[in-house]
C-alpha cells in the first residue's frame, strides 16, 4: 500500500466506526503555549482531555503533522542514522472523549492491523503497563494474543505523558517483528533499540491529570489517545528497510540524486536521508508561517536549514541549492492545497536564508576543519564559541562534525566563552572617546547598502580603540575599519548601526556596531583570528535583520504622519529608535493619547500599508525639499543635498535610512505602548510584520485560554468578566458582613472584665484576634456593649508589629481624647498613627512579651 492509501484507509476505517475526521492542525500549537510545536497527535485535543472545551465529537480521528526538534521530544540528532526517526512525521490517531474505553480501542486497533492492513498476527507483539492487568486480560482473552507475546514494561516505556504535568495514563504498544535479518531484541530487553521489533502503534488509556507536585488526579472522563506513525506503518507495509525507503521518501531521495548529479555532488546515503527529512520539515514550517530568526520557532527553522546546508556543502553541492528541491513537495503532497499554494513562498524564504548563510558556511567550515586537524579528543569551547559568534553555527552543527571525526565538544567551555563575550560586548560595543574625532583623518566611504546586504570593499584605514592610526590589526585586537565603500549602515536617524562580518579568506573581523564620526563610517569590532592590513580587499556581509529594520523604519514615517492627522500638526518628532524587533517614536504632545485616538492612529497607518503605496527616494537641494513639504528634524544637521523618502503622497521626510520598496511590505502595524518621557513629550512603541501578527496571536491565545477557563467564548468574555466582578463585589460584601458578625459576637467576651483607669473611668483593654480591616468595627462593637467606657484594643501582627485602636464614647469626650491617648501610647511601641477625638489608631513595634503590653498600657492610662 502507498503511504497516501494507508492514511486514507485509516481515516475511512475509523469513520465507519463513528469517528469524526478532523484535519491536521498547524504545527504551531493553538492550545498549549508551553510547546514550540505540536509534537504528538493528541496535542490539538488536549483541552478536550482536560475538560476545558467541548470536543467537536465524542470520537474523532486525524492524521496530524508533528515536529520533534528540541525540548523533551527531540529526534533531530537521530535522523538519518536510524531506521525510523524523523523530525516531521504524520501521526495517525483515534481519540475518545468518553465514547469508549480500553476494550473497544484494543479491538479496533487489532481489527485494522490484521483485517484492513492484513498484517500477520504471528508478527505482532504487544506491551502493557506493569500495573495494568485489565489491558493484559483484554489482549489475551478477547483478542487471543498468546501470553508469551504480551510483555509488561514500567513507567519509562508504558506510562505515557506529554510533559511534566497534564493528561497521562498507562499505554499499550503494538510492535511488528520485521524478521531475523534485522538486529535487536524484544521490548523491555537491553537491546530493544534495534530495528527488528518496531513500534507501530501506541494506545494510551488517558485516565489521569498529573499535577505540578506529581499527584495523579482523575480526568473528568476516561479518554483514549492512540498514535501510529504513518511513515513507520508505511515502512512495514512496503517491507522497506527504513522510513526513508518508503514511496514518498523515495521521491525525495530521487530528487536529491538528480540535484546532486547537476552539482557533481556525492552525498552519502545518510546525508540524503537527513536532507530529505529536513526539506519536509522546512516546507511545513514555512507553510505554517514560521520564518527564520534568532529566537523561538524561527531559530528552530534556521537551525534545521543550516544543518541541511552543512550536509549539502560537505557533499559537494554548490550553495544555494536546497530551494531547488521544493517542487518535489508539490508532487508528494498533491492533496494538500495549503502546501501547493505556498510552494513559491517556501522557495523564496529558503533561498534567501541559504544565500545569507552560504558564504559564512563555506569560510566557517574551512576554519573549523583546520582547527580540528590537530585535535584528538575534544573541540575546545572557545572554538565552538568562535564558530557560533562569527559564523552563526548552531552548536549542534559543530557536534555533528565532531561526531563524524570521533571528537567530543566542550559545552561547558562554550558557555564560559559566551559569558565572557557578553561582558566584553557591554564594555566595547562603543569605544571610549568616540566624541573626539580630531585624531581621525577624513575618508570618503560610499554607502552601497540601500538594496544590498553584501559586497566587496578595500580597507583604507585602521584605527585601534584609542583612535591611533595603525597599519595592521592583530588577532583578538579591538579596533575600527574604514572602507572605500560599505553595505553597513551607520547609526543615524534612529536606525541602529548594522552588525556583521568583514573577512578575507580565513581572516574574520566581526563588526559589532557601525557609527559615523568626523565624516567617517567606522566599522567597530574585533579581529577573531588572522591579520588585516590597510589596502586589503575584503568581503563584507551584514548580519542584522535588515528587512525588519526597514519595515519598522518606514512605519515610523507613517506613524509620524498619522499622529499629525489624529492629534494635530503640533506633533513633531523628538527622537526615534528603529531596530529589527520594534520601533520607538518620541513626539511633542501635552497629554496621554486617548483610546479612540490610539485606534485611529493604528487604523490610519494600516490603511496606508494596505494601499501598498510606492516608497521612493530622491536626492535634491534641501531648500527644494522643504518647499515640497518634506519634514525635517530641527536637531539634525543636513547637507545642501538631501535624501527625501516619500511614501506615496502621504508622507515625505528627509531621511538617510533604509526602507521597504512599498508600504505593503510592512505587512501590518500594531501599537504596543504609550508613555510620558518628559514634560510635553510622549513616547510610542510599535511592532510590524510577523512580530505584530505573533503578538496578536499570543493575545488571542491568552483570551481563548481565559474564555475556556470560564467556560465561554471570546466574544462573551467581557460580559463574563463583568459578571465575575459583580460576583466578587457581592462576595466581598458577604465576607465583610460575616466578619462583622463574628466581631460583634466576640465583643461580648472582650467586654466581660473591664479595668479602671484615671478618674475611675472604665476601660475595655484587650488583645483581640480579627482582621486589621475590622479592628474599628471591633472597637465600635465594644462601645455598644460598654457605652461609658474607653475601649483600647491591641492586634498582634507580623514581625513583632502591633496595631492599637482607641475608641471614646460621646459621654466621655470632654475628659478623654482618642487622638491624645494614641499619641501617649505611641511611646510604648514606637508607633505612628492618628485619628479623631472619638477614634484613633497606630502601628508600631513591641519587642517585649505581648502579655506585658496590656499592663504597660493600663499604667500609662492610669497616670494621666
Amino acid at each position: 500500500m502507498l503511504t497516501a492509501d494507508i492514511k486514507q484507509a485509516f481515516l475511512d476505517f475509523f469513520k465507519s466506526y463513528g469517528h469524526t475526521v478532523v484535519p491536521s492542525a498547524s504545527l504551531i500549537p493553538a492550545t498549549d503555549p508551553s510547546l514550540l510545536f505540536n509534537n504528538a497527535g493528541m496535542v490539538p485535543f488536549k483541552p478536550y482531555f482536560l475538560g476545558l472545551e467541548t470536543p467537536v465529537a465524542k470520537a474523532v480521528t486525524s492524521a496530524q503533522r508533528c515536529l520533534r526538534v528540541g525540548g523533551k521530544h527531540n529526534d533531530l540528532d537521530q535522523v538519518g542514522f536510524t531506521a525510523r526517526h524523523l523530525t516531521l512525521f504524520e501521526m495517525l490517531g483515534n481519540f475518545s472523549f468518553g465514547a469508549y474505553g480500553k476494550e473497544e480501542a484494543i479491538a479496533m486497533a487489532w481489527t485494522f492491523l490484521t483485517k484492513v492492513l492484513g498484517l500477520s498476527q504471528d508478527k505482532l507483539w504487544v506491551t502493557v503497563y506493569q500495573n495494568d492487568q485489565e489491558a493484559s486480560t483484554i489482549w489475551h482473552e478477547q483478542q487471543h494474543i498468546p501470553k508469551e507475546r504480551i510483555l509488561t514494561c514500567g513507567d519509562a516505556d508504558n506510562f505515557w505523558s506529554m510533559g511534566d504535568t497534564g493528561p497521562c495514563g498507562p499505554c499499550s504498544e503494538i510492535f511488528f517483528d520485521r524478521g531475523s535479518q534485522y538486529s535487536g531484541g524484544l521490548p523491555g530487553t537491553p537491546n530493544q533499540e534495534g530495528d527488528r521489533y518496531v513500534e507501530i502503534w501506541n494506545l494510551v488509556f488517558m485516565e489521569h491529570d498529573r499535577q505540578a507536585n506529581g499527584d495523579l488526579q482523575p480526568l473528568p472522563q476516561t479518554c483514549i489517545d492512540t498514535g501510529m506513525g504513518l511513515e513507520r506503518i508505511a515502512m512495514v507495509m512496503q517491507a522497506s528497510k527504513d522510513v526513508f525507503d518508503t514511496d514518498t521518501m523515495k521521491q525525495m531521495r530521487l530528487a536529491i540524486d538528480s540535484l546532486a548529479q547537476k552539482h557533481q555532488a556525492t552525498p552519502s546515503c545518510n546525508i540524503k536521508k537527513v536532507i530529505a527529512d529536513h526539506i519536509r520539515a522546512i516546507s511545513w514550517l514555512i507553510v505554517d508561517q514560521v520564518r527564520p530568526s534568532n529566537e523561538g520557532r524561527g531559530y528552530v527553522l534556521r537551525r534545521v536549514i543550516r544543518r541541511a546546508l552543512r550536509y549539502a556543502y560537505i557533499s559537494g553541492f554548490k550553495l544555494p541549492c536546497l530551494y531547488q528541491l521544493i517542487p518535489i513537495m508539490a508532487r508528494i503532497y498533491a492533496d494538500e492545497p495549503q502546501l501547493i499554494k505556498s510552494i513559491s513562498t517556501i522557495k523564496q524564504v529558503l533561498k534567501i536564508e541559504e544565500e545569507a548563510f552560504a558564504r559564512t558556511l563555506i569560510s566557517g567550515m574551512q576554519v573549523l576543519e583546520k582547527h580540528c586537524e590537530s585535535l584528538t579528543d575534544t573541540i575546545p569551547g572557545e572554538t565552538v564559541f568562535m564558530m557560533y559568534d562569527t559564523y552563526g553555527f548552531p552548536v549542534d552543527l559543530v557536534e555533528d562534525l565532531a561526531k563524524e571525526k570521533g571528537l567530543m565538544v566542550d559545552k561547558l567551555g562554550f558557555e564560559k566563552a559566551m559569558a565572557i563575550q557578553r561582558q566584553r560586548s557591554k564594555k566595547h560595543q562603543k569605544f571610549q572617546g568616540m566624541s573626539d574625532s580630531t585624531s581621525l583623518k577624513h575618508y570618503q566611504t560610499d554607502f552601497i547598502g540601500f538594496q544590498r546586504h553584501q559586497g566587496q570593499a578595500k580597507i583604507v584605514a585602521i584605527y585601534d580603540d584609542k583612535h591611533h592610526s595603525i597599519q595592521t590589526l592583530s588577532p583578538g585586537q579591538n579596533g575600527s575599519l574604514i572602507l572605500d565603500q560599505t553595505v553597513f549602515y551607520a547609526e543615524a536617524g534612529g536606525q541602529m548601526g548594522d552588525q556583521g562580518i568583514i573577512e578575507l579568506n580565513d581572516r574574520c573581523f566581526k563588526v559589532r556596531d557601525t557609527q559615523k564620526l568626523g565624516g567617517n563610517i567606522l566599522h567597530l569590532g574585533s579581529l577573531d583570528h588572522g591579520c588585516l592590513q590597510v589596502g586589503d580587499s575584503v568581503d563584507m556581509q551584514i548580519w542584522s535583520d535588515r528587512i525588519n529594520i526597514q519595515r519598522n523604519h518606514t512605519a515610523t514615517h507613517l506613524l509620524h504622519h498619522a499622529l499629525q492627522q489624529v492629534l494635530g500638526q503640533h506633533v513633531v518628532q523628538k527622537g526615534s529608535i528603529v531596530t529589527a524587533d520594534k520601533l520607538r517614536f518620541d513626539f511633542s504632545h501635552h497629554q496621554a493619547i486617548k483610546q479612540d485616538q490610539w485606534l485611529s492612529v493604528e487604523t490610519l497607518v494600516n490603511q496606508i500599508i494596505l494601499n501598498n503605496l510606492p516608497v521612493t527616494t530622491q536626492i535634491m537641494a534641501i531648500d527644494k525639499a522643504k518647499q515640497e513639504g518634506a519634514m525635517a528634524l530641527f536637531s539634525e544637521k543636513y547637507d545642501e543635498q538631501v535624501r527625501v523618502v516619500s511614501v506615496g503622497d502621504v508622507s515625505k521626510e528627509l531621511c538617510g535610512g533604509t526602507h521597504v520598496s512599498r508600504s505593503g511590505d510592512i505587512g501590518c502595524f500594531l501599537l504596543t505602548q504609550e508613555s510620558a518621557v518628559a514634560q510635553g513629550v510622549r513616547r510610542i512603541e510599535a511592532i510590524t510584520g510577523l512580530c505584530a501578527i505573533k503578538h496578536v496571536q499570543s493575545l488571542r491565545q491568552s483570551m481563548q485560554q481565559m474564555a475556556a477557563a470560564q467556560g465561554t467564548s471570546i466574544d462573551k468574555l467581557p460580559e463574563k468578566i463583568k459578571q465575575l466582578g459583580k460576583n466578587l463585589k457581592e462576595l466581598k460584601a458577604e465576607i465583610q458582613q460575616h466578619r462583622s458578625q463574628q466581631v460583634h459576637q466576640q465583643a461580648k467576651q472582650w467586654c466581660e472584665h473591664p479595668v479602671t483607669i484615671v478618674n475611675d473611668t472604665t476601660c475595655v483593654l484587650k488583645w483581640v484576634s480579627c482582621e486589621s480591616a475590622t479592628l474599628r468595627t471591633a472597637v465600635e462593637a465594644c462601645l455598644v456593649i460598654q457605652p461609658n467606657a474607653v475601649v483600647v484594643l491591641c492586634l498582634d501582627m507580623k514581625d513583632q508589629q502591633v496595631m492599637i485602636a482607641v475608641g471614646v464614647p460621646p459621654s466621655l469626650a470632654k475628659t478623654h481624647d482618642a487622638k491624645v491617648i494614641i499619641q501617649k501610647l505611641s511611646q510604648l511601641i514606637s508607633g505612628r498613627g492618628g485619628g479623631k477625638n472619638t477614634y484613633a489608631q497606630m502601628v508600631g513595634q513591641y519587642k517585649t512579651k505581648s502579655s506585658r503590653l496590656l499592663a504597660d498600657i493600663q499604667s500609662v492610662l492610669s497616670t494621666n
